[in-house]
């Protein structure tokens, strides 16, 4: 069960929704969530505030305490910080941010987080390509 376990993980392209399930896991389980964009400083390449990430992520962490953490790239940030995830949840879904189309496209090929989600949520549309469309 997700509850069990400390670092929960989820990725998946650009508006699909990592935010509002994250958030929604986290009230649901009463735990916080994380959200990487607040720790971004660039994204081109993205780079994060890593130091400030670390002291968010270890002071649940230390504590024995579990913590959702979601992002685009995600699995790149923890690897900076030497971290692996507990639960990889991927929503799996088309990328329409051009962007970081590039980066999203190798980071795919190089931590291929689709092969090793422990959950896979499949037949999410980028909410950006719903908010073009005539209701």
């Amino acid at each position: 069960a997700v509850e069990s376990q400390r670092l929960t993980v989820l990725f998946g392209a650009s508006g699909l929704g990592k935010s509002s399930l994250a958030s929604w896991l986290a009230w649901q389980l009463g735990m916080p969530s994380l959200h990487l964009d607040i720790y971004s400083i660039g994204i081109s390449p993205v780079r994060w505030r890593l130091d400030d990430l670390r002291v968010a992520i270890d002071s649940r962490l230390k504590r024995e305490k579990p913590v959702i953490v979601e992002g685009i790239l995600i699995l790149d940030a923890l690897d900076s910080l030497n971290l692996k995830p507990d639960v990889l949840i991927f929503l799996d879904g088309k990328e329409t941010g051009l962007l970081l189309g590039p980066q999203i496209a190798n980071y795919l090929v190089r931590q291929q987080p689709k092969r090793r989600a422990n959950i896979l949520i499949s037949g999410y549309e980028s909410s950006a390509h719903w908010a073009g469309s005539e209701g």
